[in-house]
Formats: structure tokens, sequence, C-alpha cells
């Protein structure tokens, strides 16, 4: 196990990564935002071994994802977010 998966796993900054509201997620958002306008880019999502049909932002329906980005599978185009739940 890696450091990192050490440093996520924890309660708290799982509420923290699954919260689309947190501060966080919404400077990673505005980071996105301003990229895209430059090249597209994507939002990657924690799913913490879970399954989504839904993007956690707008709650809008994903849709497979088969493109170049390794350990992607799922995205929200409305969104830009990108997900693998197949963990």
């Amino acid at each position: 196990m890696s450091m990192l998966d050490l440093t996520l796993n924890t309660e708290e900054n799982q509420e923290e990564l699954s919260d689309t509201n947190s501060l966080l997620n919404r400077l990673g958002y505005d980071i996105v935002n301003g990229l895209n306008k430059i090249r597209k880019c994507y939002y990657w999502w924690h799913t913490y071994f879970e399954t989504m049909d839904y993007c956690p932002k707008c709650g809008g329906l994903l849709r497979e994802y088969n493109n170049d980005y390794e350990g992607a599978n799922k995205v929200c185009e409305t969104c830009n977010i990108l997900l693998n739940d197949t963990h």
C-alpha cells in the first residue's frame, strides 16, 4: 500500500474527496475549467471501491470512457469528470 493510499483512506479525507462542494473539489473543478480553455482535460473522481452510474456533481448518467487515459472507465462530459469504478 502506498503512502498516498494511506493518506486517502482516512475517513476524514474520504468524506472531503466525496463531497462535490468541498473546498478541495471546488478548487479542482476551477483548475479543470481554466485548463479546458486551453486544452480538453478532466477532473479525476475518487470512487473508493463503489460502483457509480451517475455523475457525483450533476447527477447525469455516466457513459463508458474508451480513450487513452489508463484506468478511467466512465466519464461525465458535462462536468469533465473521469473515474474508475472497477477497482
